[in-house]
């Protein structure tokens, strides 16, 4: 089942990398140039839970906060 193989990869990528499915819906919407008020409202979160997420998202990853690394980091790992 196509779909099952998908999920399964997801999962296993959520936890190499310990990312919530929220965290990487945040850096899609980052590499799709939205802001974080954009995602916050998009969302319905506040901007305070979108840069939070952010942070962890960065330091999880171990990135620096830009916008490059992040998409550099989506590229190589299909997120986008």
């Amino acid at each position: 089942q196509k779909s099952g193989d998908h999920f399964s990869y997801f999962d296993e990528f959520l936890k190499k990398h310990r990312l919530t499915k929220r965290e990487v819906e945040i850096i899609r919407l980052i590499c799709r140039d939205y802001s974080s008020k954009d995602i916050a409202a998009r969302l319905s979160l506040s901007i305070f839970t979108i840069n939070t997420h952010r942070r962890n998202v960065v330091r999880k990853l171990g990135l620096d906060d830009s916008k490059l690394s992040l998409y550099k980091f989506a590229l190589e790992n299909g997120v986008v």
